[in-house]
């Protein structure tokens, strides 16, 4: 698509792939899939919104593209970043998002407007994440760094994380709090005191792991795209307990109620696992490459960026 097109204040999508299916009020269905609708572009990184869109970085076009979920065929506008926009995250309350550039930046915008807020140049910006509590933003740098930054994007910490730091996530131990970094390059993933931003301990884990989540009883599932498995790892003692056989597992989001995990892969599957029984429930080819994941507030829903340019959705 050329680029002139996407740089219109609106970028028309095309009709909706697919309508979503309906939920029996009687009895429950099973897990489905469909395209939600077109993108622009190639989409990498998704968000939710308090007031109903979901938010899509297009990688190679330099665009955040909004889809207004209770009328995903309509036009859906683009906000020209620039760039290579890959994760996208937003605020607790969903009013700001966060974008991390691998041109060399992050920056923060309002939800509602789409104006900037907050900008900071960080030569290795990769992926990034939003504390549960809103008041820090923690980006992964490519060259072996997490920067732990405010809420309005003032560098507090720099840790040094070889080994290409990607996936994170938090545990809440009561009287301290942890964030968890996975290294793709470097197969570990790493624990930090986020009171103190000091590294506590390193799990060797091996493969190349990508996307992480975090149960609160301490369990790390973390998916490896190598060895296209999802690895459940004890976060006490940092040993892997158990692997889910899925093709190149990237992308995993948890629901709130930590009953179910929705994964995506780099052959094109998006799946459900079950917390519960560690094991896959249900996968669906997409014939794209899904990539992060965005959960529904009650986690029925899961939305995956594709980078071959539509949004797919998952019930569960």
């Amino acid at each position: 698509m050329p680029r002139a097109r996407l740089a219109a204040v609106a970028l028309i999508a095309t009709s909706a792939l697919s309508a979503c299916g309906s939920k029996d009020s009687v009895a429950p269905q099973p897990p489905t899939w469909s395209k939600l609708t077109a993108l622009a572009g190639g989409g990498f990184g998704i968000a939710r919104t308090s007031d109903g869109h979901l938010l899509t970085t297009l990688i190679d076009y330099g665009f955040v593209e909004r889809v207004l979920l209770s009328n995903a065929g309509a036009s859906h506008e683009g906000l020209q970043l620039g760039g290579t926009p890959s994760v996208v995250a937003t605020s607790p309350d969903g009013a700001t998002f966060y974008v991390a550039n691998m041109a060399g930046w992050v920056e923060a915008r309002d939800a509602g407007t789409g104006t900037q807020t907050a900008y900071a140049s960080v030569s290795d910006a990769h992926a990034l994440t939003v504390a549960p509590d809103g008041n820090r933003v923690y980006v992964a740098g490519s060259a072996g760094h997490v920067y732990v930054m405010s809420s309005g994007l003032s560098l507090l910490s720099t840790i040094a994380l070889p080994g290409g730091p990607w996936g994170m996530a938090f545990r809440d131990l009561g009287g301290s709090s942890r964030l968890y970094v996975s290294a793709r390059d470097g197969g570990t993933i790493t624990e930090i005191d986020r009171s103190t931003n000091t590294v506590l301990r390193v799990f060797n884990v091996g493969g190349r792991p990508h996307g992480l989540v975090m149960t609160a009883d301490g369990r790390l599932f973390a998916a490896d795209n190598q060895q296209s498995v999802v690895k459940i790892i004890d976060a006490g003692t940092g040993i892997v307990t158990k692997s889910i056989p899925f093709t190149g597992a990237f992308g995993l989001a948890i629901t709130p109620d930590e009953k179910t995990i929705y994964v995506s892969g780099d052959q094109g599957d998006v799946g459900i696992i079950s917390v519960s029984s560690g094991s896959v429930v249900r996968t669906w080819p997409t014939g794209g490459q899904a990539r992060q994941i965005v959960t529904s507030a009650d986690g029925s829903t899961a939305w995956f960026a594709n980078s071959a340019g539509w949004i797919d959705v998952v019930t569960r």
